[in-house]
């Protein structure tokens, strides 16, 4: 008795995210521009785990090519 009701209920789910995704494409909204270096955040966390590999494994840590 319960799965009809969850099936409904997921249907209309479905239907109304469906509706609001086709309202948003209608309306013309775009999404903000992003503000955010994917290439320096990357650089940073590979930086940052050599580091850290080369501490454990009590070594110097060198520094990144270009970087004095």
């Amino acid at each position: 008795m319960l799965a009809p009701i969850i099936a409904i209920s997921g249907m209309f789910t479905f239907a109304w995210t469906a509706s609001v995704l086709v309202t948003i494409v209608d309306m013309g909204l775009k999404l903000p521009p992003t503000r955010v270096d994917l290439k320096a955040i990357t650089e940073k966390y590979h930086a940052a785990a050599a580091k850290q590999e080369q501490a454990a494994a009590g070594k110097k840590p060198s520094t990144p090519a270009g970087k004095a």
